[in-house]
């Protein structure tokens, strides 16, 4: 499999598998052409920290790549220092991306508001330099300490319009790869042989009725995008 033909930006994650077996799930999770979750790799893990997403990226690396400069590669991780050190080691041609919601969730901490969170947001999703300009502006007005720590976190990582035009991908939260958290449900409490027997039966159940679903398309446009085509077009 060609990692290029699924996509070059993947979320990585890590879930805590349920007791008494303990560890972690770490997951990598694309999108598919219809905007729909492709789990890439998954590991178990006793803990996530910089040695195990070291070797999880290596194999990671071993099975998709060879990676290099010339395929524009982003990940988006939630900022936790074991990974970021990980695959900035193993892979510095590659671009960060955070989960805003985890950067909010940091300040949200001592300085809460919903005018506060209603700009930050404003500012992150921005497909302008104008619009982050003007809500920025604003959360200095509000709380110049929230401005003084956003503005020490690179706009490359975060604000939407900063984002690389060769990653053709604009999502700044991890509410997929959350989704794909909750979809592993249950399994997470199973013994561990037995938790990858049963995501292994649910990759594949997934992927045979997206496969089934997809031979049912009258378009080279997959319909979710053209439902994301059309609303832009109604919006323009």
């Amino acid at each position: 499999m060609d990692f290029s033909d699924i996509a070059s930006y993947c979320w990585f994650d890590g879930c805590h598998l349920k007791e008494p077996y303990g560890g972690m799930l770490l997951s990598a999770v694309a999108l598919d052409g219809n905007n729909s979750i492709f789990p890439l790799a998954i590991v178990l893990v006793e803990c996530e920290n910089k040695e195990t997403c070291s070797w999880f990226f290596h194999f990671f690396e071993d099975y998709f790549g060879p990676f290099d400069n010339q395929l524009p590669l982003i990940f988006m991780s939630d900022r936790q220092k074991g990974l970021n050190l990980a695959y900035e080691e193993l892979m510095p041609y590659a671009d960060a991306r955070y989960y805003c919601r985890h950067i909010q969730s940091n300040f949200k901490l001592s300085f809460s508001g919903l005018l506060l969170n209603n700009y930050f947001w404003q500012a992150a999703k921005s497909f302008d330099a104008t619009g982050h300009k003007e809500a920025m502006e604003k959360i200095k007005e509000i709380n110049i300490e929230v401005w003084k720590y956003l503005t020490k976190i690179p706009l490359t990582t975060w604000a939407r319009h900063s984002f690389s035009s060769a990653i053709k991908c604009d999502y700044v939260t991890n509410n997929f790869i959350k989704s794909f958290n909750a979809w592993v449900g249950d399994l997470r409490g199973l013994p561990i042989l037995t938790l990858l027997e049963g995501l292994m039966r649910k990759f594949m159940k997934k992927l045979y009725k997206r496969f089934h679903k997809s031979c049912t398309y009258t378009s080279v446009v997959p319909p979710k995008i053209v439902e994301k085509l059309e609303e832009i077009a109604t919006q323009s």
